[in-house]
C-alpha cells in the first residue's frame, strides 16, 4: 500500500468521525433584525469549532426541510442540531442554551443561564426580548417596510 493510499485512508477516517462525533449546528435568526443579525455574527466569530452555520430565515425557506414554518423561526430563534443521522431542533431559550453549550468560550455562561432555566425566567427573559426585538433593535432595522409592530409579529 503506498503512502498516498494510507494517508487518504487516514484522512477518510477522520472525516467520518469527526463528522460521527462533532455535531453540525444551524441557527435560524432574522436577517431583518439588527440585533439578530449580530447575534449571529458574534456566533460565527466565537465558533472557534466551526460547528455553526448561521442563516435568516428570510433569504430563503432552507428551515422548512426541518419541519419548520416561518411563524415558528419568526416567533423565536432556532437551532438545529445535526449529529451522525440525528436531527435535534431547539427553539427559543433552549436555542440560547444550545449555542452557549458549543461555544466553549461561553462556557463560563452556564451556570448562569443554568440557573436563569431553573428559576424559570430564561424563557420569560428570552420570549420578552423576541416579543420586542423591533424596538431593541431600533428603526434602522427595518428596510422596505418588513418590520411590524412587536404586537402580533414581524
Amino acid at each position: 500500500m503506498s503512502k498516498d493510499c494510507r494517508t487518504e485512508k487516514w484522512r477518510t477516517l477522520i472525516a467520518r468521525t469527526a463528522k460521527r462525533e462533532f455535531p453540525r449546528l444551524t441557527v435560524f435568526v432574522d436577517g431583518h433584525c439588527r440585533f439578530c443579525r449580530r447575534t449571529g455574527q458574534w456566533i460565527r466569530r466565537l465558533d472557534w469549532l466551526g460547528l455553526f452555520q448561521v442563516l435568516s430565515y428570510r433569504d430563503g425557506a432552507s428551515y422548512v426541510r426541518y419541519g419548520l414554518n416561518m411563524e415558528a423561526v419568526d416567533r423565536e430563534i432556532h437551532v438545529v442540531k445535526r449529529q451522525g443521522g440525528r436531527v435535534t431542533v431547539y427553539r427559543g431559550f433552549d436555542a440560547v442554551m444550545a449555542i452557549i453549550r458549543h461555544v466553549p468560550l461561553l462556557w463560563p455562561l452556564l451556570p448562569v443561564v443554568g440557573l436563569l432555566r431553573g428559576l424559570g425566567l430564561g424563557p420569560r427573559l428570552y420570549r420578552w426580548l423576541a416579543d420586542h426585538r423591533v424596538f431593541i433593535a431600533g428603526a434602522q432595522a427595518c428596510r422596505e417596510g418588513l418590520c411590524a409592530s412587536p404586537k402580533g409579529g414581524r
